[in-house]
């Protein structure tokens, strides 16, 4: 399976654990519809809208909220919810997030020297020092799994199964962790 690296972590490292789909291979890397083409991945989590998905057929997974990275120091870091015009009156603001890894990410914003939007998958992750403020003008970001259509199909539909009841189980804990918060 090609991932990002550090998008929607939880949620890769529950279905990999599936005991329905097995031990699997993780191919961490910024160019996921590539591991398909060239073979280096029988599946992938795609972001639809953004990845090319040319060749491709897919099954919607769930979706990430997008959230604002920048330093606990910040004028918006205190702030409940943002918008993009407020980002980019920031300098350091890039729409688009860097294709490197999270942890340099978070070490650009630590260091003033970045601020941007990742998906609420990568917030879990995110240390002390950077403040993650949801984007209240921006649409989630829709995650599919996605293989070549040439593909195994009972292979393929034996993953996409577990990996929709994964994302279904993420998806009822937040639900019940959320719930917890406010009642407590």
């Amino acid at each position: 399976m090609a991932v990002r690296p550090g998008s929607a972590s939880g949620l890769v490292a529950d279905l990999v654990r599936s005991a329905e789909v097995g031990s699997h291979d993780v191919v961490f890397t910024h160019d996921r519809p590539a591991a398909l083409r060239d073979g280096r991945a029988d599946v992938a989590l795609l972001c639809v809208g953004t990845d090319d998905l040319t060749g491709l057929r897919t099954a919607a997974l769930t979706e990430e909220a997008p959230y604002a990275l920048v330093p606990r120091d910040h004028p918006l870091a205190r702030r409940t919810v943002v918008t993009v015009a407020e980002l980019a009156q920031d300098a350091h603001f890039d729409p688009e997030c860097p294709t490197v890894g999270l942890d340099e990410i978070v070490d650009r914003v630590v260091l003033g020297r970045l601020v941007t939007v990742v998906g609420s998958g990568a917030v879990e992750r995110i240390p002390t020092e950077v403040a993650a403020v949801p984007v209240s003008d921006l649409p989630p970001t829709r995650l599919a799994l996605a293989w070549p259509e040439g593909a195994s199909r009972p292979a393929v539909t034996a993953f996409v199964r577990s990996a929709r009841a994964a994302a279904a189980r993420r998806a009822l804990d937040a639900k019940d962790m959320g719930a917890v918060a406010v009642q407590g």
